[in-house]
């Protein structure tokens, strides 16, 4: 099983988007999931950065992150990041 992942920064970019930076999470790692409030979506990744994309303008996101790893066909999921909000420009 993954360890607790590291949400580092989660930064508004220009018109709807927002850079998410992940900390390496130890023990073996398959991916991310990164979680997000107002649209309840969850978005999977291998890399470290990421770019949140149509965020509705001046609304508050929250952003959390888990670390997970295929065992037998399945994700297991690591503990959860500390959330950060962030406001869309």
């Amino acid at each position: 099983m993954p360890k607790k992942a590291v949400l580092k920064t989660v930064k508004a970019g220009k018109s709807g988007t927002a850079t998410v930076t992940i900390g390496k999470a130890g023990g073996k790692v398959s991916g991310y999931a990164i979680q997000v409030s107002k649209k309840v979506t969850t978005y999977r990744t291998a890399k470290t950065t990421y770019t949140l994309k149509n965020l509705s303008k001046g609304k508050t996101y929250y952003v959390r992150v888990k670390a997970f790893t295929k065992v037998s066909d399945k994700n297991v999921y690591g503990a959860a990041s500390k959330t950060i909000k962030v406001k869309a420009k």
